[in-house]
């Protein structure tokens, strides 16, 4: 068992200790410190309903006497249920949430791995990327693709090459890229001596050290006054070039990945210099080596992408925004290859998935349903208890953009009630990765377990497939319960501004 500490932060939560069964105090991360040593110092594992210190309590937990029986585990129960209108009713809620803190944690899955050793491509126009390569050249091996002419700098302190970008695929450690050299001037060969420069009689070549095609004359001048160096060719048949790349800094307007979650190490900030900063400053911190989960699991056994050479179910190459999911046949049996270092978690693919071939794995659905019933049944059992009557009602949510919103309405509602009303108390949140990755199976089961109600809160800035695969399968599971004489239950909704 843990031990939890409650806290009604300063008296401004009209908890009820008696009905939570816990003991009740009113400064912990203050005066009470001492009751939070004593607990770090005991036999048994820490529960805090208190997520705004968790800061301090970690530091306070390394000072311990000795080490911990288990990593300090965090609840929030004040913006979501202590400064809500209803707070003196939700006394079941609270007490749903800190049982789900007391279970055990997901079990771990595998980790997928990156390296980078910070071999940075800026590519774009000059005027923007040039700058920038000298301000991280320090401390990152960059290169330069200019994708449109400016003056180079004199010193040859990183590469710099021209060009037209045809291909750029990959991920952070792993960038592949290609371009054509469409200038008779090879920048990986030019010395930027000038000579070339000052024998152009039309003018054609200047501190870019490219040729201006519809200037230039065909004098061919400039040829013979490089005929030591050989970095100008009007007839050069071998145009393309490529090379590896651990980062990708793309400040073209119109940027060469599009999809609504880039691959990991590749950034395009646009003209914003604000942006541009933020972005290399996180460049500097992306050398080494780096994993992540892997968030999938995939049974080609029931797959039912392809029989006998024929393409049958594409669902999940369909919604994956990220293209980590391609097909493959072989002798006849079509599967799916999922890349895992391309593949952002989402989960939208396992949520379209009709043979559950594909499953989400981070953390897996029986984990997730083992949470939801713990919720569900926790509530109804304290409702009863305080003889409180109402099905709670599930809000799923992104981890992150949900949290926030909940949060700051909680706080915007303590602050300002008159303006603001916070989550009722039978509404109870639950943040996942990503709110793409839940489908009918983890639906079906809350209200299974008493869930009255399912709502989907969206961020606003899905992916449109994720969004249109949410609302089928939405439609889907009030089909199946009118099915059986229920009304519709399950709801979407988003965010507003």
């Amino acid at each position: 068992m843990s031990q939890k500490l409650v806290c009604n932060c300063n008296g401004t939560m009209p908890l009820d200790s008696k009905a939570l069964g816990v003991t009740m105090h009113t400064s912990l991360c203050r005066q009470e410190l001492g009751s939070v040593m004593k607990a770090f110092n005991g036999d048994d594992e820490i529960i805090i309903a208190c997520t705004q210190e968790s800061a301090l309590f970690g530091e306070l937990a390394a000072q311990a006497e000795k080490p911990l029986v288990a990593p300090l585990r965090f609840v929030n129960i004040r913006e979501v249920a202590g400064w809500t209108q209803e707070a003196k009713a939700s006394s079941p809620k609270i007490a749903a949430l800190l049982a789900l803190a007391d279970l055990p944690e997901a079990e771990p899955v595998p980790i997928v791995n990156y390296e980078s050793q910070g071999r940075l491509l800026i590519v774009g126009p000059g005027d923007q990327a040039l700058p920038w390569a000298e301000k991280l050249g320090d401390s990152l091996d960059v290169s330069v693709l200019c994708t449109e002419a400016s003056p180079l700098p004199l010193a040859r302190n990183f590469p710099i090459y021209t060009g037209h970008v045809t291909k750029l695929d990959g991920y952070l450690g792993n960038f592949s890229v290609d371009w054509d050299l469409q200038n008779p001037i090879d920048p990986e060969m030019c010395t930027r001596c000038g000579a070339c420069v000052e024998v152009c009689p039309s003018g054609a070549i200047d501190d870019s050290f490219q040729i201006d095609l519809d200037k230039c004359k065909s004098h061919r001048e400039c040829i013979t006054a490089c005929a030591g160096i050989g970095a100008i060719n009007f007839d050069r048949t071998e145009r393309k070039r490529n090379s590896e790349f651990d980062l990708i800094m793309d400040l073209r307007p119109d940027p060469q990945m599009r999809m609504s979650q880039t691959p990991q190490g590749y950034f395009a900030p646009g003209k914003d210099p604000f942006e541009q900063s933020l972005v290399a400053n996180e460049l500097l911190g992306l050398v080494g080596e780096f994993e992540k989960p892997k968030y999938f699991v995939y049974n080609e056994k029931i797959c039912a992408h392809g029989r006998n050479g024929k393409v049958g179910c594409s669902a999940c190459i369909d919604v994956c925004s990220t293209a980590a999911i391609a097909s493959l046949f072989k002798n006849g049996q079509g599967t799916v290859e999922v890349n895992p270092n391309l593949c952002m978690g989402c989960g939208a693919c396992s949520s379209v998935c009709p043979s559950g071939a594909m499953r989400y794995n981070y953390p897996s659905v029986a984990y997730q349903g083992k949470a939801l019933k713990t919720l569900a049944q926790v509530f109804n059992s304290e409702s009863v208890k305080l003889k409180q009557s109402g099905a709670p009602s599930l809000l799923l949510h992104s981890l992150k953009a949900g949290t926030q919103v909940i949060d700051a309405l909680g706080r915007s509602a303590h602050l300002r009630p008159k303006q603001f009303e916070a989550l009722p108390s039978f509404v109870l949140p639950y943040g996942i990765e990503h709110i793409a990755s839940t489908g009918l199976d983890l639906w079906l089961g809350a209200l299974a377990y008493g869930f009255g109600e399912v709502t989907l809160l969206l961020a606003g800035d899905e992916d449109p497939a994720y969004r249109a695969a949410l609302e089928t399968q939405t439609a889907l599971g009030n089909a199946i319960l009118a099915a059986y004489g229920f009304d519709a239950r399950i709801t979407l909704i988003q965010m507003s501004g």
